[in-house]
């Protein structure tokens, strides 16, 4: 169960940074990645009616596809978040 948008993208993905750091700490380097962030909006968009909207599309490494979309100050808090994972998961591909 979900709480909000944020509270769901944490469960997705925090799940993997914990694995991964735990078998780095055991020396494993090649570990497989089970969730990451696939697509993501570059910046929050407005609806017409004037409502904050943000999108993040979560990839398991199983194909499965989740989208968490956000609206008004809960899609202030989802990109800040997103970005947060986005920045770190980029961080360890270089």
């Amino acid at each position: 169960m979900y709480y909000n948008s944020i509270d769901a993208l944490q469960q997705l993905l925090d799940s993997r940074f914990k694995k991964r750091e735990k078998l780095e700490e055991h020396g494993y380097t090649n570990t497989k990645i089970s969730f990451q962030i696939t697509k993501i909006s570059d910046k929050i968009a407005y609806m017409s009616n004037g409502l904050k909207y943000y999108f993040v599309e979560v990839t398991c490494s199983n194909g499965i596809q989740y989208g968490i979309q956000a609206y008004g100050d809960e899609a202030e808090d989802l990109y800040k978040e997103a970005h947060k994972y986005f920045d770190y998961q980029k961080r360890l591909q270089t």
